[in-house]
């Protein structure tokens, strides 16, 4: 035996024995310094490329450690791009390997770096059954950066497996930090399977209840539809003692135009928090369209003006919306976009008409449907779409409610909002 082999074999005994407590196989030892070499090599791509399949789990170990090892000894941190260069590497290898790889090696203690090295993976290989072991990578004492990286991890989830939405639900809730971040991920999306995977901590005893309405209100401002159930869900936390959820719901109120809770926000506009008083005030803007500040008795004045008309004047207004009479539809449409008040009745009268008999009721509907603000209504607006003679306002309703510039295309806008048919 060359005194160069005996060497080797010592330093790898050495290595099994030492490397931070854990005993390694003498095949996994080498294998851990035959990927530190590589790392170190003129081209380090092309040397793990030969290292080969059968030590992924060797590269796994050395993201975990944070060290170059070679014969035996600690060597120098990895950096950044050695780490980068490593996932690259592991995704390259067949993914079922390296998911399953990920998993069985997970450990609670791990680095920083190597936390985030795994988030990345597990982004990148975008698989809804990881989300749990991603989300079990982040602990409480997380740095920003580890976040960030969970964030963006979770966002790679969403977008390349959609069943990661479904897997979302009711997650996080015995790790506050993860599932904050898991929220701020919903948000982000744009989607409207992000709305059903939040809504149930809108209901529960969440520790991020706050965060859980933002997200929702950020979601509806973002164009998703919203169903009623949200705003009345939502409401009843305007009288809770906690201010930051008193201000996320007061938010949420104007995202979804609940005109049921105008007079709790009124109220709220004398609230001693500031941060109370201007959320209140931006929702009252939202439902109404009004720019009264914090003047409460401007508000009450048109609240009561609104709730006058809707008490004498919208029941006969309906019988002509329901009337089936061309002139008499038409005139009742152009009254009922100048009232904001309980949208959800005016939607839900309008709404139908969009699918009317006569082309001109069909499209001042269309337009009083975009006029009105109200998200529920969108993917009515998505299926008018394929009415050519009202395409083009249901169109311009469309881009009105969401902010979104898609084709004419009712399956483009789907997709991009997460419907279905």
């Amino acid at each position: 035996m060359t005194m160069w082999r005996t060497y080797r074999l010592a330093g790898t005994a050495i290595l099994g024995l030492c490397m931070v407590g854990n005993a390694l196989s003498q095949g996994r030892a080498q294998g851990l310094e035959a990927v530190s070499v590589a790392l170190i090599s003129e081209d380090p791509a092309a040397a793990l490329s030969e290292v080969g399949e059968p030590f992924l789990a060797s590269a796994l170990d050395l993201i975990d450690r944070g060290h170059l090892v070679q014969n035996g000894a600690s060597g120098t941190p990895l950096t950044s791009a050695q780490v980068d260069l490593l996932v690259d590497h592991l995704l390259n290898g067949p993914a079922g390997r390296a998911t399953a790889l990920i998993r069985s090696t997970h450990s609670t203690d791990l680095s920083d770096m190597a936390a985030g090295a795994r988030m990345q993976l597990f982004g990148e290989l975008g698989r809804a059954q990881d989300i749990e072991a991603l989300m079990a990578l982040l602990p409480e004492s997380a740095t920003t950066r580890l976040t960030t990286t969970m964030e963006r991890a979770l966002g790679a989830l969403f977008d390349r497996d959609p069943l990661t939405f479904a897997r979302a639900r009711g997650l996080g809730g015995n790790a506050p930090l993860a599932e904050r971040v898991l929220i701020r991920a919903l948000s982000a999306t744009g989607d409207v399977r992000a709305l059903q995977a939040l809504t149930p901590l809108l209901i529960g005893n969440s520790q991020n209840l706050d965060a859980a309405l933002l997200a929702v209100a950020e979601l509806a401002r973002s164009g998703v539809p919203t169903d009623w159930s949200i705003a009345d869900s939502a409401r009843g936390h305007l009288t809770t003692p906690d201010i930051n959820v008193m201000c996320a719901a007061a938010s949420l109120a104007g995202a979804v135009l609940d005109g049921d809770s105008i007079p709790e926000l009124i109220v709220l506009l004398g609230h001693e928090a500031l941060d109370v008083r201007r959320a209140s005030r931006r929702s009252l803007q939202e439902i109404s369209g009004l720019r009264h500040g914090h003047d409460a008795a401007r508000w009450r004045s048109w609240y009561e003006v609104e709730t006058h008309w809707m008490n004498s004047e919208w029941p006969s207004l309906k019988l002509a919306l329901d009337s089936g009479d061309v002139p008499k539809t038409l005139g009742a449409l152009g009254v009922v976009a100048a009232h904001r008040l309980d949208r959800r009745k005016l939607v839900t009268s309008v709404e139908p008409l969009l699918f009317a008999f006569d082309e001109r009721i069909r499209n001042h509907a269309a337009r009083s449907l975009g006029e009105l603000g109200v998200r529920s209504a969108i993917p009515s607006l998505i299926s008018a779409l394929e009415d050519p003679p009202i395409q083009s306002v249901a169109l311009a309703a469309l881009v009105r409610l969401t902010g979104r510039r898609l084709p004419p295309d009712p399956q483009a806008w789907r997709d991009a909002l997460g419907l279905t048919p």
